[in-house]
Protein backbone atom coordinates (compact mmCIF):
# COMPACT_ATOMS: atom_id res chain seq x y z
CA UNK A 1 0.00 0.00 0.00
CA UNK A 2 2.39 2.62 0.89
CA UNK A 3 4.26 1.46 -2.27
CA UNK A 4 1.45 2.58 -4.27
CA UNK A 5 1.29 5.57 -2.40
CA UNK A 6 4.38 6.70 -3.80
CA UNK A 7 6.71 6.02 -0.82
CA UNK A 8 9.80 4.41 -1.47
CA UNK A 9 11.26 1.71 0.38
CA UNK A 10 15.03 0.52 0.56
CA UNK A 11 15.97 -2.92 2.31
CA UNK A 12 18.99 -3.75 3.44
CA UNK A 13 21.11 -0.70 3.17
CA UNK A 14 23.55 -1.61 6.65
CA UNK A 15 22.20 1.52 7.79
CA UNK A 16 22.42 5.07 6.90
CA UNK A 17 25.82 6.91 6.69
CA UNK A 18 25.04 10.25 6.87
CA UNK A 19 21.89 12.61 5.88
CA UNK A 20 22.90 15.59 4.48
CA UNK A 21 19.95 18.52 3.91
CA UNK A 22 19.76 21.43 1.37
CA UNK A 23 18.25 24.58 2.75
CA UNK A 24 17.37 25.76 -1.10
CA UNK A 25 14.77 23.55 -1.42
CA UNK A 26 14.27 21.95 2.28
CA UNK A 27 15.00 18.01 0.87
CA UNK A 28 17.70 15.48 2.04
CA UNK A 29 20.47 13.49 0.88
CA UNK A 30 20.46 9.97 2.27
CA UNK A 31 23.87 7.94 1.84
CA UNK A 32 23.77 4.35 3.04
CA UNK A 33 26.24 2.34 4.69
CA UNK A 34 25.81 -0.23 1.41
CA UNK A 35 27.10 3.37 -0.64
CA UNK A 36 23.68 3.63 -2.40
CA UNK A 37 22.89 7.47 -2.33
CA UNK A 38 19.28 8.71 -2.58
CA UNK A 39 18.32 12.22 -3.60
CA UNK A 40 15.76 14.29 -3.23
CA UNK A 41 14.07 12.97 0.02
CA UNK A 42 11.62 14.86 1.60
CA UNK A 43 11.46 12.26 5.00
CA UNK A 44 13.25 9.36 5.64
CA UNK A 45 11.88 6.68 8.09
CA UNK A 46 14.37 3.67 9.42
CA UNK A 47 13.29 0.68 11.35
CA UNK A 48 15.75 -1.82 12.42
CA UNK A 49 15.25 -5.48 12.13
CA UNK A 50 13.94 -7.81 14.26
CA UNK A 51 14.73 -11.42 15.08
CA UNK A 52 12.10 -13.70 17.28
CA UNK A 53 12.97 -14.98 20.47
CA UNK A 54 11.63 -17.77 20.67
CA UNK A 55 14.44 -20.63 21.55
CA UNK A 56 12.91 -20.86 24.96
CA UNK A 57 10.01 -21.97 24.08
CA UNK A 58 10.57 -25.73 23.09
CA UNK A 59 8.33 -24.66 19.87
CA UNK A 60 9.49 -27.76 18.10
CA UNK A 61 8.91 -29.92 21.09
CA UNK A 62 5.12 -29.48 20.43
CA UNK A 63 5.11 -29.36 16.67
CA UNK A 64 4.66 -25.59 15.95
CA UNK A 65 6.44 -25.50 12.44
CA UNK A 66 9.05 -22.61 12.11
CA UNK A 67 10.07 -20.36 9.21
CA UNK A 68 13.69 -19.79 8.43
CA UNK A 69 14.85 -17.28 10.86
CA UNK A 70 12.98 -18.73 13.57
CA UNK A 71 9.67 -16.83 12.94
CA UNK A 72 6.78 -19.09 13.81
CA UNK A 73 5.07 -20.68 10.59
CA UNK A 74 0.68 -19.29 10.43
CA UNK A 75 -1.86 -19.04 8.18
CA UNK A 76 -4.37 -16.07 7.39
CA UNK A 77 -5.96 -16.57 10.58
CA UNK A 78 -2.82 -16.42 12.93
CA UNK A 79 -3.16 -20.06 13.73
CA UNK A 80 0.13 -22.36 13.76
CA UNK A 81 0.47 -26.04 12.74
CA UNK A 82 -0.99 -26.88 16.44
CA UNK A 83 -4.64 -26.81 16.44
CA UNK A 84 -5.58 -24.35 18.87
CA UNK A 85 -2.11 -22.15 19.30
CA UNK A 86 -2.22 -18.67 17.61
CA UNK A 87 0.56 -16.55 17.03
CA UNK A 88 0.56 -12.69 15.84
CA UNK A 89 3.34 -9.86 15.23
CA UNK A 90 6.94 -9.72 15.31
CA UNK A 91 7.30 -13.84 16.44
CA UNK A 92 5.31 -14.39 12.71
CA UNK A 93 7.51 -12.23 10.72
CA UNK A 94 5.36 -9.82 9.63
Amino acid sequence: EMQRQGINIVRNTKGVRRIKYDESNGLKKVILNNGKVIENVDAVIMAAGRSPLVNSLGLKDVGIQQKVGGYIEVNEYSETSVDGVYAVGDVCGN
